[in-house]
């Protein structure tokens, strides 16, 4: 399948009212989520500071030298004088966690790349719109893994992100009336996962780089809060998750070296990983709990679960069999929705035809 660069045109329609004022956008509620690292896989979601270790040697240095010039100059003579140390995870009260921030930025993404116009439209934008490319990245330049794993959704232009406050009825594509837009406030809030009893690894890996990182198998347990939404929309988020239309949930990824494997030239507390490629930020999540406010005008499948103060609760089959039906729905209401894709599956495939 060839490269071929495609102009669609984005649907837009007016922004549903935050107020609960639209008689099918009455869903309320909150759904607990799992997340599992899967065998073999680590994952490491930075916090965003780089330390660095300096000798002594760099202070004498400092002291004698008369220009920051004179510096720069014999540290890269000497790269051994300064050492990186281990970049640490997001930690919030002493937990390590998936933030909020992250389950947001992967959720959306994955359903922006998830739909492919149909007939020169596309109902979901993308919130960080570029021109598409002249020509296909080639194996080794940046981003080429990403570029062929999500193609044809790649290929397109999608024109310029949702600017609401620009049209008279605050006009949005379908992710930015979900997710919010300048101007505009979301209708789902993530919270933050935090991981069950894990023991952290300190990994040297390929090109020196040090990174601490969450083990295989690891579980990360969390919420994500709504309100006002349409059947279909929670069926959407679902699907930026990897739902897939039988309830189940296919593999992600997520976090950093999501695209490729790497090595382990050393693990601490123990060697048991030293030597081994290893992939990051595989996962699979799964729905634990869906539980919905009791609100006048909900659909009558909201009361077939089991009624908690003024929520109803759906566990177990019953969620499994309402995820499916959700999911379902998203995609018969939003064309060229690609339901149940697995990046890590395509990447693996990729992978499989030699490509480095």
């Amino acid at each position: 399948m060839g490269y071929r660069p495609v102009r669609v045109s984005l649907a837009k329609k007016k922004m549903t009212n935050r107020a609960g004022e639209i008689e099918e956008a009455r869903l309320v509620g909150v759904l607990k989520l799992s997340c599992r690292l899967l065998e073999g896989s680590f994952l490491h979601v930075g916090a965003g500071r780089t330390m660095l270790r300096v000798s002594e040697e760099v202070k004498r240095l400092v002291a004698r030298s008369r220009s920051l010039r004179d510096v720069v100059n014999e540290l890269r003579r000497r790269p051994h004088l300064v050492e990186y140390e281990y970049a640490g995870l997001v930690e919030y009260g002493g937990r390590v966690c998936i933030p909020g921030s992250t389950l947001k930025g992967t959720c959306r993404a994955r359903l922006e790349l998830s739909v492919v116009g149909k007939e020169g439209s596309v109902p979901i934008g993308f919130r960080q719109a570029e021109r598409p490319l002249l020509s296909q990245p080639q194996p080794g330049k940046h981003g080429w893994r990403h570029f062929r794993i999500w193609a044809p959704a790649t290929w397109e232009d999608r024109g310029m992100d949702c600017n609401p406050a620009s049209t008279e009825d605050y006009r949005l594509c379908a992710a930015c009336d979900i997710f919010g837009a300048p101007g505009v406030a979301s209708r789902v809030f993530f919270g933050n996962m935090y991981a069950e009893g894990v023991q952290l690894y300190r990994l040297t890996l390929d090109h020196n780089e040090k990174v601490v990182a969450v083990p295989p198998g690891t579980v990360f347990r969390g919420e994500v809060s709504f309100r006002f939404l349409r059947p279909y929309e929670l069926g959407l988020i679902l699907v930026g998750f990897g739902a897939r239309e039988d309830g189940g949930f296919v593999p992600v990824l997520v976090g950093k070296s999501k695209y490729r494997k790497r090595r382990i030239k050393a693990s601490d507390p123990d060697d048991e990983w030293a030597g081994r490629e290893v992939r990051f930020g595989a996962v699979v999540f799964s729905a634990d709990e869906l539980k919905l406010l009791d609100l006048p005008g909900v659909p009558s499948w909201v009361k077939e679960g089991e009624r908690e103060g003024l929520f109803y609760v759906l566990k177990g089959g019953a969620l499994r069999e309402r995820v499916a039906a959700l999911v379902r729905e998203a995609r018969e209401r939003v064309p060229g929705l690609r339901v149940g894709f697995s990046e890590l599956e395509e990447l693996e495939k990729l992978e499989g035809g030699g490509v480095g």
